[in-house]
């Protein structure tokens, strides 16, 4: 958040902001991030057959468990096919 947020959000009641003086002059990191991004091309490379490459995910625990009592779930993807399965 910028400045004028962080004082606005104080201003507003929001208790336990920092007091963070304002800086006149920029940082390194503020002139970096104004600089133009370089977007990432668009990668063709799919692989050739069913199941040559799977992605995997987990997450959990989630605050709520399931009806069955679950509290994680794990997915793959076929790359190739783009099937998804997803177990809990």
């Amino acid at each position: 958040m910028n400045h004028e947020k962080l004082h606005s959000l104080k201003k507003h009641g929001v208790i336990g902001l920092p007091t963070i003086p304002r800086k006149l002059k920029q940082c390194d990191a503020c002139i970096l991030e104004k600089n133009i991004k370089q977007y990432f091309h668009d990668s063709y490379l799919r692989e050739h057959r069913k199941i040559e490459l799977i992605h995997s995910d987990l997450c959990g625990p989630v605050p709520a468990p399931s009806t069955n009592g679950n509290k994680y779930m794990m997915t793959f993807m076929d790359d190739y096919a783009r099937m998804c399965w997803v177990y809990y």
